[in-house]
Formats: structure tokens, sequence, C-alpha cells
């Protein structure tokens, strides 16, 4: 990855090249947000004095195959769920799509644009990046409901070398923590206890979930990020997947590709017949 120049804090996206690839850049402090309307997705958050990305993007998609089995860029990716309602693996526009061109807005703080759906029965995802003066970068998604009940999955990637920490508390409606199916192989996954404790990518893909807590991940830089749960699933009644809202997935063994997903799951949104949103934040610790 490039090193940014040092640069002052601002509160507008300017356009920049990252990688090659047109992006916009937003500074708050000594971190720079990176997103690319081609890639539709914030693809980087860069710290000033390093050339390492805190988020795992694979731009050229050629050699990274989710265990579904397409291309996919990684970084921030955006799923509406339940899973069922659409066949497996997820639309390509989800996964490998840009920007509608025409929709791609800046305002004094942010910026947004949208992902078109063809599917006539999926709406259409609205991204807004920008920095919250105190809780790091705010991650919002926004779509139009339709007859059919939605609820967004915001999935961030992360490189294997990363050490990703969850602390899951018992609730009143599930169990302190989920592990996935059981071919998914989570041996050695979880440690100290079953609560939580540090995550390390064990070259066997896995899945576990718990409910809503925040994500907090470090590299051998001593950077990392805190990934909030989104803003009403601590609240809401509608939940999905048994109320365990944050997930971590740990995929196989992808050479340099290998990665984490890290999951904040929204409220099932039902007929409310508008614009439904989730927002998640990403917060860098140096």
């Amino acid at each position: 990855m490039q090193k940014l120049n040092k640069e002052t804090t601002h509160t507008t996206w300017l356009p920049a090249t990252w990688l090659h690839f047109p992006t916009y850049q937003c500074t708050q402090g000594k971190w720079t947000a990176v997103v690319s309307p081609q890639h539709g997705r914030l693809v980087a958050l860069l710290h000033q004095d390093s050339n390492r990305n805190l988020l795992h993007f694979a731009p050229h998609h050629t050699t990274r195959k989710s265990t579904f089995g397409i291309p996919h860029w990684g970084a921030h990716a955006v799923w509406l769920g339940p899973q069922d309602r659409w066949i497996w693996p997820p639309s390509r526009n989800w996964e490998l799509s840009p920007a509608s061109p025409t929709s791609i807005r800046r305002t004094l703080d942010s910026i947004q644009f949208t992902l078109e759906s063809p599917e006539s029965d999926r709406p259409s995802i609205t991204r807004t990046y920008r920095w919250h003066p105190k809780q790091g970068l705010e991650c919002t998604i926004t779509w139009q409901q339709t007859e059919a009940s939605w609820f967004a999955i915001q999935i961030f990637a992360v490189r294997a070398d990363t050490l990703v920490q969850v602390e899951a508390q018992p609730t009143t409606t599930n169990s302190t923590v989920f592990f996935g199916p059981d071919n998914m192989g989570i041996s050695g996954l979880l440690i100290p206890h079953e609560r939580g404790g540090t995550l390390k990518w064990h070259h066997h893909k896995s899945k576990i979930g718990m409910a809503p807590t925040t994500i907090r991940t470090s590299n051998s830089e001593g950077h990392g990020i805190t990934i909030s749960p989104d803003s009403q699933a601590l609240t809401a009644s509608e939940l999905p997947d048994l109320g365990h809202m944050t997930q971590i997935y740990t995929s196989p063994d992808y050479k340099d590709e290998s990665y984490f997903e890290l999951e904040q799951l929204s409220p099932i949104h039902i007929n409310e017949g508008g614009l439904c949103q989730s927002t998640v934040y990403l917060q860098p610790v140096q």
C-alpha cells in the first residue's frame, strides 16, 4: 500500500488517486478514510505514519475468492438479509458493483452514493460515509423498504494477521456465543473463554455470533479499529439470527489473501414503508 503524505484534519471529501484508482479521501487527526466509487465502498483506513491498510482490500479480485466461489473486493461489503430470500452467492451488485455515477453526492462533511439493484425484488443500497467528531467513521446504509422485511449486514474485512477481540455477554434471549455449522470447524478459534477473548486466524473457515457487542482489532504496528454495533441493535425487538447480531467469519487458507470478516447486523425493519437505515461506527485506534 502506498504511504499518504501527512495532512491536516479537514471535513470535506477530496478527490485523490490511490493505488491508481480515483477515490475520495477525508482525514481526521492522523487517520484518512479512502472511498472508491469505482468499487462502491470504503476501501481503506490509513494512518499518516504507516503504509498499512487497516482493512483488507482486494482490488483486482482475480485470485481472492470467497468460500461461495465468486471473487469479491473485501474492505466494506454490505448485504441485505435474510439470506434465505436470495440464492447463494450474494448479488454481484453487492460484491462487485461500482456506484451509479449520477448518484455520487458530496456535502460539507460526507460522501454518498448508491448501488443500483437490477433485481426488482431487492432494494438499491445507498452508502454514506462521514467522520463523526467523537465516534470515528460513520458508515450509514439506507434502503427503501419493500413489501418484504429486510435487515442490513455490514461486513468489514481485515487481514488474517490481525488480532480480533470480542467480549460476549449472555442475554435472556440467546446463548453467550453461537458457533456456526459443524462443517465450519471452529476448533481453537476463541481464546481464552466462551464469553470472548482474542481470535487468531487458524487456516480454517469458521463462524461465530453473539449478542451485539463491539469488535476490536489490532496489528503489529499497534494500530487497530473498534467496530461498534448498529446504533439500533441494543434496543430493537425484532432481531435476526436469534439476536446474534455481531458475527465473525474466518476464511480458509488463501495464502496472502486470507482474512477475517467482522459483521454487525441491523434489526429487522418490518413493513415500515419508508427509508430504512443501519449505522456502524469505525473508530481507529493508535
